[in-house]
C-alpha cells in the first residue's frame, strides 16, 4: 500500500547555507512543485523533520521552474518559535523570524549581499 504525504518531501541529496556558523537555509534536489511550499521535508534516513518549504528555483527571464532544486528554513532555526507557540499559544516566537538579523534575511530572500548601500538617483 502506497502512503500519501501530501506536500510533504523527502530530502534527496541537501547542502546548505550557514550564518555565523548556524544554518539559515537547507538547498535540496528533492521534487518540490508548485504550492508545496510551507510543506514539511524529511530525511529520506530518519524520517526527521529538517525545514519547512519556502521555494523552488524559477528562472525570472522564461518562467521556467525548477522542482529539483528548491529551498528551505531549517527546523532548528524554526524549533524555539514552534516550541513557544506549542507552551504559550503565543505567535511572538514566529513574528521575531521577521526580525531576523539582515544576512539571515539576505539569505532567505535569496539575495546576495550588497558590497555598499546603493546610492540614491535622486
Amino acid at each position: 500500500m502506497r502512503r500519501q504525504w501530501g506536500s510533504a518531501m523527502r530530502a534527496a541529496e541537501q547542502a546548505g547555507c550557514m550564518v555565523n556558523g548556524t544554518p539559515v537555509m537547507l538547498q535540496t534536489t528533492c521534487a518540490v512543485h508548485s504550492g508545496s511550499s510551507g510543506g514539511p521535508l524529511f530525511s529520506n534516513h530518519s524520517g526527521n523533520l529538517l525545514g519547512i518549504i519556502t521555494s523552488n528555483t524559477r528562472d525570472n527571464n522564461t518562467g521556467a521552474t525548477y522542482p529539483h532544486l528548491n529551498f528551505s528554513i531549517p527546523i532548528t532555526v524554526l524549533q524555539p518559535a514552534l516550541q513557544q507557540y506549542s507552551q504559550t499559544q503565543d505567535l511572538g516566537g514566529l513574528r521575531e523570524l521577521d526580525r531576523a538579523a539582515e544576512p539571515v534575511r539576505v539569505v532567505w530572500r535569496l539575495q546576495r549581499p550588497l558590497a555598499e548601500a546603493p546610492r540614491s538617483k535622486l
